[in-house]
Order: structure tokens, then C-alpha cells, then sequence
């Protein structure tokens, strides 16, 4: 009977924008808030645990008041790389939009370098190429990071944990450029 029809090829296009919507539920159903991870001109950041898989995960509140805040929303919402933070979900409020993002336990590259008291050029060279492989991927989507420095540059795990050096570019202060 299959043969009876003709063969069709389907070809279906998702963005990631299209697979993370702005909840509007409260956070509170999905998520445990625990501890403070950090705090800056940007918001809070804390660390929660998603109660169905039991992942950490961590919780960045910014205040729908400022219009960038906005713009980093949609930009967070469909970029996707393997040294950038990656975002699992939004949910929001009248006032604050809860973004829910991958931890990162490794602490900032800044910290690391500077406890590092002697650092190896192929070291640092594996850390460039993730930051200018990051870096790359933002700008062939016509976004500029405008505040990339080693402070917002996070190692995804302690260095003792086996995996070398692999970090991640938080989206912090990013923008779409205007292509004329």
C-alpha cells in the first residue's frame, strides 16, 4: 500500500528561539531555589535544583525595567554554542525575568588565571581558541559581546576535575549589530 503513495521529504527547521518560551508559570513549580551564586549591576544570580530531573542549575534574575534586558533575552533565547552558556528556560514576573542557564562550577577565567601563578602557553592557547571559537560563532550571527573580558569568561568545571579547560562565554551585555 506504502507504494501507492509518492515518497515525500519533509524538511522541518526549529530554532532554538522557537523551543524556549517565556513562562509565565511560577518558578517555583519546576525549580528549588538554594544558594547565591553571585550578584552584579546585571541582577542575581542564584543556584537551583530542577525538582523532576534533580539537575542543578543556575537562576539569573534581571529586571524587566531596563530595555537591555530585553534585547538579552531575545538574543539568549536563540543563540547556541559549545563555549557559550547555554539557557534551558525563561519564566517571568511583573516585574523580573528568571533565566535558568547551565551551572558553571569552574569560577571565573580570571580568578583561575591569577591563582595560577604560572600559566603555559599551550594552556592558554587551548583557553583562546574556545574563547575565539565563541567569539566567531556570536559575530556570524551579527551579535557583539561588548564586555568580554576574563571575568565573564567561566571554566565549566574545577581544573581538577579532569576536564581541561573547557569554558564557557557568559552572555552578559551582548547586542545584535544593525546590518546596513
Amino acid at each position: 500500500l506504502m507504494e501507492d503513495f509518492p515518497k515525500q521529504t519533509i524538511q522541518m527547521k526549529f530554532s532554538k528561539e522557537t523551543l524556549i518560551k517565556i513562562k509565565k508559570e511560577p518558578l517555583s513549580k519546576y525549580y528549588t531555589i538554594q544558594t547565591d551564586i553571585g550578584q552584579g549591576s546585571y541582577g542575581k544570580v542564584k543556584r537551583v535544583r530542577h525538582k523532576k530531573l534533580g539537575e542543578e542549575r543556575a537562576m539569573k534574575i534581571v529586571s524587566k525595567q531596563s530595555e537591555s534586558s530585553q534585547n538579552e533575552i531575545e538574543i539568549l533565547r536563540r543563540v547556541s554554542h559549545p563555549n557559550i552558556v547555554n539557557i534551558f528556560e525563561i519564566f517571568e514576573d511583573s516585574k523580573k525575568y528568571y533565566i535558568i542557564t547551565e551551572i558553571l562550577d569552574g569560577g571565573e577565567l580570571f580568578e583561575f588565571i591569577t591563582n595560577q601563578g604560572t600559566f603555559m602557553e599551550s594552556d592558554a592557547a587551548i583557553l583562546m581558541k574556545q574563547i575565539l571559537q565563541g567569539v566567531n560563532y556570536l559575530h556570524s550571527q551579527y551579535i557583539v559581546h561588548r564586555d568580554l573580558k576574563p571575568e565573564n569568561i567561566m571554566l565549566i568545571a574545577k581544573p581538577n576535575s579532569g576536564k581541561k579547560y573547557s569554558l564557557k562565554i557568559l552572555k552578559k551585555n551582548i547586542r545584535v549589530c544593525k546590518i546596513i
